[in-house]
């Protein structure tokens, strides 16, 4: 068990936490994506009760992912508008359930721009993936859902924390990676074997693809936008400029040996936070803390 698993050493759980006073509640980037998919399943199903309405076929002409609308008649906004509309309750239950699951840890891990960035970017990448597929194999089915985008969270927070164990329908717990591995591994059987489940396969497929590349070429917002000359900030993945372990004796000293150092010393100081109070710290052995746990949060078993 890391010092990450502990609940004195987690965000928020103690006032006086050595990363500083406990955040405002916000609501995360990826609870706002969740609710703007309810509301648009809602306002789908009130549109359905609609008898003798010319509306609901509006909106699966103009709203839907079509192959031909995307391609032929240029509706590229389709890309985005079919990946917040979804056929039915499980489709929408199970896709807001992963993205519940991994959404905000990977916004904690990205930062929330560039969360959203990413999850606009794999909803058009698993859209793009269909349209093109549907041109290719000659059909023109249109596609809804959310999949591609949650596929892309799911495997991108398999890259960053791959060991960390969840429980899969509550139940059974499996490893970050393995649990991406499956679904990425099922979609492309099914894909390769052209399977008719009614399942876009090739769109989670292009969201995991996305999330490759992203995580791969480093595509951040603030990068792309560097490219154009508007220099972007880059938080998201970087450590601090300053060395935070100045001060402190390196890991492959005498006294330090990797992680069993790094948890030796973090007790010391949250033992001195205990006797002392948090301003007994120096600015060093705080910065030691903040990196401490950036550096080493994923390295759980």
């Amino acid at each position: 068990m890391s010092f990450q698993d502990r609940d004195y050493y987690r965000d928020g759980s103690n006032p006086e936490s050595p990363f500083g006073a406990a955040p405002q509640v916000r609501i995360s980037a990826a609870a706002w994506i969740i609710m703007a998919n309810s509301c648009v399943f809602l306002l789908m199903l009130l549109m359905a009760g609609l008898r003798d309405s010319p509306l609901p076929d509006f909106v699966r002409q103009y709203f839907y992912t079509w192959p031909e609308g995307v391609l032929v008649k240029v509706r590229l906004w389709q890309l985005v508008t079919g990946a917040f509309i979804h056929a039915d309750f499980l489709h929408i239950l199970f896709n807001m359930l992963f993205l519940y699951m991994f959404g905000k840890g990977l916004e904690d891990i990205t930062g929330r721009r560039d969360f959203v960035f990413f999850y606009m970017a794999s909803a058009v990448a698993g859209s793009l993936c269909y349209v093109i597929w549907g041109i290719v194999a000659g059909g023109n089915v249109p596609s809804v859902g959310a999949s591609g985008a949650v596929m892309g969270v799911v495997v991108l927070y398999a890259i960053h924390r791959p060991r960390q164990v969840v429980l899969v329908w509550g139940m059974i717990p499996m490893q970050v990676r393995w649990l991406a591995a499956l679904f990425v591994g099922a979609d492309l059987l099914m894909f390769v074997t052209r399977s008719d489940s009614g399942v876009a396969h090739c769109a989670h497929l292009g969201g995991a693809l996305y999330a490759l590349l992203h995580w791969y070429f480093d595509l951040r917002l603030g990068r792309i936008l560097a490219l154009f000359g508007r220099p972007g900030s880059g938080k998201a993945y970087k450590l601090p400029e300053a060395n935070p372990f100045r001060g402190v004796p390196p890991m492959g000293s005498g006294e330090f040996h990797g992680m069993d150092g790094v948890e030796k010393r973090v007790d010391e100081l949250l033992n001195k936070i205990s006797k002392h109070g948090l301003t007994s710290l120096s600015d060093e052995e705080r910065a030691f803390l903040r990196e401490a746990s950036r550096k080493y949060g994923d390295k759980r078993e």
